[in-house]
């Protein structure tokens, strides 16, 4: 049922979409030209894509990222201009032998401490394997991300537990990860109201010493109603991925982390190499390089991705296979 309805939704939009398009010129406010592209080299790509953290630039001063999927996999990830370089990274399977038969790690957002190296990946419920819920820092050989092998997962036993544990529920969780020189912020994915509605969100703090919940900012009244990514900003701010609402923010606060300024930013789903035509996004992943540009990526969940026949009859072949091999689409904004 949701499907159809948000199917016939996708048309309407795009025919309006069609009307107003012949006015635009040039790319939207802050979105660079190339983008929403295509996240693959062509032959490889993340599947699920749900996480992307920033690390380091490299010697060309090319960005290197690492993403974490729903399906239980890490990639590293360079940008250069709008080409796409891949190292896939390996989990031990002293880490994945444990689980029950079929069940597989639902990764949701992974976060780089560049003050400790260190890397944290927030796990989500699930009703086959609840016990796996979460926030871990990733363990890697040799302490070396670049080794391109994951050894362990170590929990963090974070405080409150009862508080940690309030409003998740299967499928259900922290959909934001960040880190800054002191505190972990924890993005909820949003208070359930119904079946797939939800009341609005808020980011749990976490002192990073002690690993307790020093505070909890709510974020209904501002108009957040999911939080699906979280990424640091160099001053102190956050940036947020609201999926349901299709857009991405800003949020200031002071010391006391009462909110002192937000600013929202549209997203326009635009079919890579078709701007005349939008998909059904699910945008889960933020991240800011050392420049300020900012990433987001889909999270191509399920066939309500794939756009309906009378819009793919409009599309290349190649489009077309990328869509029913629900290859993630990447976007890349300079905000000022």
């Amino acid at each position: 049922m949701k499907l159809k309805y948000l199917n016939i939704a996708i048309i309407a939009l795009t025919i309006t979409a069609l009307f107003f398009e012949l006015s635009r010129c040039g790319s939207p406010s802050g979105l660079v030209i190339g983008f929403p592209t295509w996240l693959t080299d062509g032959k490889y790509f993340p599947n699920q894509t749900s996480g992307m953290a920033f690390i380091k630039t490299d010697e060309l001063g090319q960005p290197v990222f690492i993403l974490c999927d729903d399906k239980e996999a890490f990639h590293l990830l360079k940008v250069v201009d709008n080409d796409f370089f891949f190292q896939a990274i390996a989990i031990d399977s002293s880490i994945t032998d444990s689980l029950p038969d079929k069940v597989k790690l639902d990764f949701e957002d992974i976060a780089y401490d560049k003050y400790s190296g260190k890397v944290y990946v927030s796990i989500e419920p699930d009703s086959k394997y609840r016990a796996q819920f979460g926030i871990y820092e990733v363990i890697f050989k040799n302490n070396n991300i670049f080794s391109l092998v994951v050894t362990g997962l170590k929990r963090l036993d974070i405080t409150p537990d009862s508080l940690f544990r309030e409003h998740i529920s299967d499928n259900i969780g922290y959909e934001g990860l960040a880190v800054d020189s002191n505190y972990l912020y924890l993005g909820l994915e949003g208070i359930k109201r119904g079946e797939k509605t939800f009341d609005g969100s808020l980011i749990r703090v976490i002192d990073k010493k002690t690993l307790k919940i020093v505070n909890t900012m709510l974020l209904d009244h501002l108009g957040i109603n999911t939080i699906t990514g979280l990424a640091p900003g160099e001053d102190g701010s956050l940036w947020g991925v609201d999926r349901n609402r299709l857009n991405f923010f800003n949020l200031k606060f002071d010391n006391k982390f009462k909110v002192t300024n937000l600013r929202v930013f549209q997203i326009t789903n635009y079919i890579p190499g078709y701007h005349a035509f939008r998909y059904a996004a699910a945008i889960e992943s933020i991240a800011l390089d050392k420049t300020g540009f900012i990433y987001l990526i889909d999270d191509p969940y399920s066939h309500e991705f794939i756009p309906v026949k009378n819009i793919l009859r409009k599309m290349d072949v190649k489009t077309v296979d990328r869509f029913e091999k629900f290859v993630p689409i990447i976007y890349k904004y300079k905000i000022n």
